[in-house]
């Protein structure tokens, strides 16, 4: 019987999970990951440009971006401002409708809404 390294209690062939050549509870194998994860590094340079680990970024709500005005290394001009302000209104730009209105009690709805707030009825 083959004894885990972590915990040293004998492990089963069914419950093993090989990692480095030594078999390990599944358990003791994920403690033993995680214990790796955060011992590694969170960022790493590339020829002077600093980049975060994948499993690092992919915890943040907003992955971290490049600086504004860098994108993989290349400089990015911005945008340029127009010489002279336009005056003219485009007329021919339909607006749709912001709010509709509930057929039961007429109170107004959002068109992503597919319920009425005021009265329940379905739209």
């Amino acid at each position: 019987m083959v004894l885990c390294p972590s915990c040293q209690k004998p492990v089963y062939f069914a419950e093993r999970q090989l990692y480095q050549g030594k078999d390990y509870h599944q358990i003791c194998y994920n403690i033993l990951i995680k214990q790796e994860n955060a011992s590694r590094p969170k960022t790493f340079a590339i020829h002077e440009q600093i980049f975060c680990n994948v499993e690092e970024n992919s915890k943040h709500k907003y992955p971290l971006a490049p600086v504004d005005g860098y994108y993989a290394g290349i400089q990015v001009s911005p945008p340029s401002q127009p010489s002279q302000p336009s005056n003219t209104t485009q007329t021919s730009v339909q607006s749709k409708p912001k709010n509709n209105l509930c057929k039961k009690c007429s109170g107004e709805t959002k068109p992503t809404d597919k319920f009425c707030t005021g009265c329940g009825n379905k739209l």
